[in-house]
């Protein structure tokens, strides 16, 4: 396992599974919960911002599709990249937007 400042860089097929979870939690929980979080620290760390963006996009795609997600990285991420933390909000704030 790679590491660098405590982050643990997570492969695709580690994102993809992530987000299999996720999917599930939406299924059985439906809309009676809002999800929060779930865009690692190693990306926002490691990551491009376009990695970031699609990332996000899959994200608000499987757990944010109906209603119901906060999108976050969940804990602190002052290592990250100053530009990966713009292109998450700023792709949320216009693309994980509920109509």
């Amino acid at each position: 396992m790679d590491k660098t400042f405590g982050y643990r860089y997570f492969s695709i097929k580690e994102l993809d599974e992530a987000l299999k979870m996720d999917d599930l939690a939406k299924e059985i929980l439906g809309d009676s919960v809002c999800f929060r979080g779930n865009v690692p620290s190693s990306l926002l760390y490691a990551g491009t911002p376009q990695q970031v963006t699609d990332y996000v996009k899959e994200l608000i795609d499987v757990v944010g599709k109906g209603s119901g997600l906060r999108v976050d990285c969940g804990i602190w991420f002052d290592e990250a990249k100053h530009e990966n933390v713009k292109a998450m909000v700023e792709f949320t704030k216009e693309y994980g937007v509920y109509k």
